[in-house]
């Protein structure tokens, strides 16, 4: 049962548009969430938005590029699994890396994709992924421990 779904596209800097587009059924190993909440990163969607991100203008980078899907961060709800999913069932709170859309397809081995404890709430759960980014930095505290270090974050 495919889903009408809609989505926020950059065609161009400065510029967004609300698109539509169609959800297929999932495929083997992935699941369809329905978005309750998807986070907007400061950092990069907005350098990717106001035309300043390095990726944008530098050849060697693949990403991003015109047209932008935005969004990394989001929440939701399990509304559909494909075949040889285990982990995920229908009606699951999830945090994935989904973009700004009404829906979205994951998979089940997607990094980042974490079903949500009970207690905690759904649109909390969707600054998990840009919560990722600043702590994968952090990821040696024992060499750095009693030292001043950097910590990127929020990006």
């Amino acid at each position: 049962m495919p889903w009408s779904a809609r989505r926020i596209r950059m065609p161009e800097p400065r510029r967004c548009e609300l698109e539509a587009f169609t959800v297929p059924d999932p495929g083997p190993g992935e699941a369809v969430v329905g978005t309750a909440w998807s986070l907007v990163s400061p950092g990069t969607e907005l350098a990717v938005y106001t035309g300043i991100h390095q990726g944008l203008t530098n050849p060697q980078m693949s990403w991003p590029k015109f047209p932008f899907l935005a969004g990394y961060s989001a929440a939701g709800t399990i509304l559909a699994v494909g075949p040889g999913v285990a982990s995920l069932a229908t009606g699951d709170r999830v945090a994935f890396p989904g973009h700004h859309a009404s829906h979205g397809i994951v998979k089940e081995s997607a990094p980042h994709l974490l079903k949500l404890p009970d207690g905690l709430e759904t649109r909390e759960a969707a600054f998990l992924r840009c919560c990722a980014s600043p702590s994968s930095r952090c990821s040696r505290p024992a060499r750095l421990w009693g030292r001043r270090w950097p910590c990127r974050g929020w990006g």
